[in-house]
């Protein structure tokens, strides 16, 4: 998002540590098959949501964000493989269903908010079609599933006239609503939104974030909002976990990792979006790119475009640890974390 969204946190974010765990995620591990070779998408990662949490998975693209949250429910290429870890959701490992009971909970306790809304939603039928076939999921039909339909769009702040339209005839922001709708249609525990704002102005952006955040609270549901923009995450998640190079880097509330980073990489994301307390020419950009994960780096991955790695750092990969409660990061100078965000603020610091 731009400067409308600034880095305010909501006041109960820093409390929610305590919450009930939904889904608890360890040493997650998906790669894919490529011509060059296996390439590591996810390579360890671990992270939590709490129940009604909104947890924020933020970083850059190719981190392996998306395929993290779509290896939940096996929803992954032809060419990817889940290869380590557990996924646990209400007492069950994900991982060790199979592919009826994977496909049972889709929808019904598990739903997903795609990116492009127009990409998911079929051109050729009208909105109301295509609400009533994911409620005949749920075994609702008839009258009850077009009063469910009219109830879901009035959830989302859209007409009912909206069920006669095909998808071609609504808005960017309106068709973003509708896939809210049906994500929302059978009432899930958890609702994966993968860059749900991303193709919107700011405007729009705003409006459908203040949905879901008011929706997330009014239903009680989690949702991991799979994100770039670490702004988004900065104005509704309860939490965030950092992803970069198929590994959780940072994860906490949104109040710890926004004001007290612990890891370079999450503070030069902070540093690289603009707010209303700072100019866009003032923006810190973090040098470099992700590397290549057919062969990923022996020690920290971030340590190539990190400005304050030490030889350790190339040489071993630190360890995601505790530093304080329900705050960790992984690397090997934590422990330095409130002078080195001093350090982080200054362009030159980031320079090659």
């Amino acid at each position: 998002m731009t400067e409308l969204v600034t880095q305010e946190t909501t006041g109960e974010a820093s409390a929610r540590r305590d919450v009930p765990l939904l889904l608890s995620v360890r040493g997650l591990r998906v790669s894919y098959r490529t011509p060059r070779g296996t390439m590591h998408a996810v390579d360890g990662a671990s992270f939590d949501v709490g129940q009604a949490e909104m947890l924020g998975l933020v970083g850059e693209s190719g981190c392996g964000k998306t395929t993290a949250a779509r290896s939940l429910t096996g929803v992954l290429a032809g060419n990817a493989r889940v290869t380590g870890g557990s996924v646990t959701f209400t007492g069950r490992d994900l991982l060790a269903l199979d592919r009826q009971d994977a496909r049972a909970i889709r929808w019904t306790e598990i739903a997903f908010v795609p990116q492009s809304a127009m990409n998911s939603l079929d051109p050729v039928y009208r909105i109301e079609a295509q609400l009533l076939e994911v409620l005949a999921r749920g075994n609702i039909r008839g009258r009850a599933a077009r009063l469910r339909a009219r109830e879901l769009l009035d959830m989302v702040g859209l007409p009912h006239t909206v069920l006669a339209s095909f998808p071609h005839q609504l808005s960017g922001g309106m068709r973003q609503r509708v896939a809210i709708a049906l994500a929302l249609a059978l009432n899930p525990l958890l609702v994966i939104a993968d860059e749900p704002v991303t193709a919107l102005d700011v405007i729009v952006q705003r409006e459908v974030l203040d949905t879901m955040r008011d929706l997330q609270r009014r239903l009680h549901v989690s949702v991991i909002m799979i994100t770039h923009d670490i702004s988004v995450v900065a104005y509704c998640c309860d939490s965030i976990a950092v992803m970069y190079a198929g590994q959780v880097v940072e994860s906490g509330p949104s109040a710890v990792l926004l004001g007290q980073a612990a890891h370079p990489y999450t503070m030069g994301l902070c540093n690289a979006f603009p707010d209303l307390e700072r100019a866009a020419d003032l923006l810190v950009p973090i040098q470099g790119s992700p590397p290549d994960l057919h062969e990923p780096p022996t020690g920290c991955r971030f340590a190539a475009r990190c400005p304050f790695a030490l030889e350790r750092c190339a040489q071993e990969p630190p360890p995601l640890t505790e530093i304080a409660p329900g705050h960790r990061a992984a690397c090997w100078r934590s422990g330095e974390a409130a002078a080195l965000r001093v350090r982080a603020t200054e362009a030159s610091t980031w320079m090659p």
